[in-house]
């Protein structure tokens, strides 16, 4: 196997990623499952609790119809008999009476009919429960002080009939008067549900109808179904099903009845207005009748009527006779232009128009015959210079000729007729205009007994119409659905509720990590590192629980191992090639605890197992850590060797079970460090290790504290910065970005340490790793490479 996996670092001009790792994100939350389902099972507990203890609201419904014409409004067609004086509307305006069904004056009758003034509870142990048509007593009221009082009782019921009201001492029975301050009432057992059930307290409260009715109708709503059709949708929203249907179903009642009053008083008023107006016409007839008796006595009136009346008929068949002569001689008149018209000549005569002279009527059909001979003639074949033709054209104007003559003769009849008429018309002009004058008078009188007559007759008529209105008076309203008892529930619904307790457990632990997440300022995956800096990453170390800090060579084969080989990788593709130079590795960090020593000995030992010859400088003069790490003794060390202590061949240290690792420590810890890598011994002392070995990593002190790795830069060929997972601060990336771009660091690269790669606390967010580290490494049986699964807390995890 290749141990040489190797990553490319992102070039500096490589844009920033700027997007959401969906994936991470939300594998980040997973971690903390645990705390997702104790927050949903408290969630859906809640939501049960409120369900068990809360009081359910239902909402109940009814439809009813509204007649749109007035079939409703009376039987027997009451409605037309006084279409005449508009006392009905054929047009209904839904809105008027969803406005009526909606009126306090309306709930005050369902109240009123129901007995809703008064509501019964039976105390439970946490909530109050409504006993609507089934409470144990009945509240009576045997007189009322103050009808506008409301009150609530808490009544106690014990043994033998006996009570105690809020919570008093003193005991009343069933039946029994009790004085209160807003009336005198009584309590009358009647049969319960409760009766056998080990309930005992119980609440009666009474409102008066008119706070009762505002309450109602705050739960009442009325709409349209549709706005095509003249049906309303009413629902109710009540805590007891079964009230809330018998509220409804008495409003559409009541409004029934409602409307029927409202017709038959309007009837009643018909009727009352006809009996004055017949008491009046009964007194006026009379008094007409009474001086038409005193005009015939005083006058010595006799009976002529029969004669002016024929010859008023004489007249009128006058009149008759001569209209018909009038039309008769019209018609002649018609028929002889139509003959004398030269267009008609050889056409056939039309019907006589109701002429009757048997002459005429001859006249006429012989010349239609020679009309219709002729055309016969001519459809044959013969010709009009055909002497048969011109003999029958000849005949035919001899015919014309004499109904024109005969015509003139019928004109001159008529006329004489109409003039005998006329003078006939005359004479019973004259006659008529003879009638003595006490004869108009009498008329006069009767003309108005006769119109009195009528009157009354047609007032008793309309009285008669309107008591058949009154009996057979309907709403004009029609329920077509009565509310049940069996209502749909409006809340708490349960799913909602149960919903609702399951988001709110689902949210509760997401808004509480994205808080937590949101004031954390350590760095914790990749994305954190790429927002801020250009600085390529070389690579990443994982979490290790060992308490061994070199990995090589008996544990070579772990995932850390493998990284770190990456990490060597990676370098070859930062390191500008320079022939046969060793290269020189600075590895330093923002501050103290992010593992650079730990990386710094495990890469060089990486080199070293590659057949290598490697050395170590500690290099951190305030804080060294290699040599106590590697279990090595202390000897003399750089500072020996800048001070002119020791020379450069005694300062390096084999560490054991490599053959070409070394180790150069750190010496007696300095008081002035950083100006003893101003000495010009360091320049001969990097010069003499790039003669002696091929690779030489350098651990600095952290960058971020102090400046001995500024100063060390000048002979280092790369630089790795080491930011650990959780414990490196996101305002030192800025700090990175700063060296990097300035260049303070020769071929600077950052190394994560530490990357946890599983949960929450995972460098990418899923287990794995993001380059699938794990393939192969795992635990092996005999003589195989072993990683052990029983992993040893580790008590100083950067013991590095």
């Amino acid at each position: 196997m290749n141990n040489d996996q190797h990553i490319t670092p992102r070039p500096v001009n490589e844009p920033l990623v700027q997007g959401v790792n969906i994936k991470e994100q939300l594998l980040k939350y997973l971690h903390y499952y645990w705390l997702f389902i104790i927050t949903i099972i408290i969630g859906v507990t809640c939501a049960w609790l409120y369900l068990r203890y809360s009081t359910p609201v239902y909402s109940v419904q009814s439809t009813m119809l509204i007649r749109a014409d007035n079939s409703g409004r009376g039987g027997g067609g009451g409605e037309e008999f006084f279409s005449d004086i508009a006392l009905f509307q054929s047009s209904v305006n839904k809105q008027n009476e969803i406005e009526m069904l909606k009126s306090r004056t309306m709930m005050e009758r369902v109240v009123d009919r129901l007995g809703l003034q008064k509501d019964y509870y039976v105390k439970g142990n946490l909530k109050n429960s409504s006993v609507y048509k089934d409470s144990p007593f009945s509240l009576e009221f045997v007189s009322i002080k103050d009808s506008n009082a409301n009150f609530t009782l808490n009544i106690t019921i014990g043994e033998d009939n006996s009570f105690r009201i809020n919570e008093g001492t003193e005991v009343y029975y069933f039946g029994q008067p009790i004085e209160l301050p807003q009336a005198i009432i009584k309590l009358v057992k009647q049969p319960s549900s409760y009766d056998n059930l080990n309930f005992k307290e119980f609440f009666v409260s009474y409102r008066n109808i008119a706070d009762a009715a505002e309450m109602y109708i705050r739960s009442l709503k009325v709409a349209p179904s549709n706005d095509q059709a003249n049906v309303l949708a009413l629902t109710f929203t009540t805590i007891n099903p079964r009230q809330g249907a018998d509220i409804l179903n008495t409003l559409m009642r009541e409004y029934d009845e409602a409307t029927i009053e409202d017709k038959t008083e309007i009837n009643r008023r018909m009727i009352s207005f006809i009996d004055d107006r017949l008491g009046l016409v009964e007194q006026q007839l009379d008094s007409v009748e009474y001086d038409f008796q005193n005009f015939r006595t005083r006058r010595e009136y006799i009976d002529i009527q029969t004669q002016t009346q024929t010859q008023f008929g004489n007249m009128s068949e006058l009149e008759r006779r001569i209209r018909e002569q009038e039309i008769q001689m019209q018609i002649t008149e018609l028929v002889e232009g139509y003959l004398r018209n030269p267009q008609n000549k050889l056409n056939l005569v039309p019907s006589t128009l109701g002429l009757t002279d048997p002459t005429l009527i001859s006249l006429m059909s012989g010349y239609n015959q020679l009309v219709a001979e002729r055309e016969r003639q001519l459809q044959t074949g013969a010709t009009l210079t055909n002497p048969v033709v011109q003999n029958i054209e000849k005949q035919i104007e001899d015919s014309r000729l004499r109904m024109i003559d005969n015509l003139v003769n019928i004109r001159s009849v008529y006329k004489s007729a109409i003039d005998a008429f006329n003078t006939q018309q005359q004479s019973i002009r004259g006659q008529i205009s003879s009638i003595p004058r006490k004869q108009r008078e009498a008329n006069e009188i009767m003309r108005q007994q006769e119109i009195k007559q009528s009157l009354y007759l047609y007032l008793l008529q309309k009285k008669e119409e309107a008591a058949i209105a009154e009996a057979s008076t309907i709403s004009n309203s029609k329920i077509m659905d009565n509310a049940r008892a069996k209502p749909n529930l409006l809340k708490p619904i349960p799913l909602r509720i149960y919903g609702i307790g399951f988001i709110a457990g689902l949210l509760l632990p997401i808004i509480l990590i994205f808080i937590i997440d949101m004031f954390n300022d350590k760095v914790i995956t990749r994305s954190d590192i790429t927002r801020v800096t250009d600085t390529p990453i070389l690579g990443e170390i994982g979490h290790s629980e060992e308490d061994q800090v070199l990995l090589f060579p008996e544990r070579s084969r772990t995932v850390i191992a493998e990284q770190i080989r990456i990490l060597r990788s990676n370098l070859g593709f930062v390191l500008t090639p320079s022939g046969d130079k060793p290269p020189v590795l600075m590895v330093t960090s923002s501050f103290s605890g992010e593992g650079k020593s730990y990386i710094s000995t495990n890469l060089a030992a990486a080199y070293a197992v590659t057949g290598k010859k490697v050395v170590i400088l500690e290099f951190d003069l305030r804080k060294p850590k290699i040599i106590a790490s590697l279990g090595l003794d202390k000897s003399q060390g750089i500072t020996n060797y800048l001070v002119g202590g020791a020379s450069l061949e005694e300062l390096p240290q084999l560490v054991p079970g490599f053959d070409s690792l070394y180790v150069i420590p750190c010496g007696p810890v300095p008081p002035n460090p950083a100006e003893l890598l101003l000495s010009k011994k360091i320049d001969q002392l990097f010069q003499w290790l790039r003669n002696e070995f091929d690779v030489i990593v350098v651990d600095t002190a952290p960058v971020g504290l102090v400046s001995d790795a500024l100063s060390l830069g000048r002979h280092a060929d790369a630089s790795l910065y080491i930011v650990r997972q959780r414990y490196t601060y996101k305002a030192q990336l800025n700090f990175i970005d700063d060296l990097y771009h300035q260049k303070k660091i020769p071929q600077m690269g950052i190394v994560v340490n530490d990357a946890k790669s599983k949960g929450s606390k995972g460098y990418y967010g899923y287990g794995g790793g993001r380059y699938g580290y794990g393939y192969g490494y795992g635990l092996a049986k005999e003589g195989g490479y072993y990683e052990n699964a029983n992993h040893k807390s580790i008590r100083n995890i950067f013991k590095r």
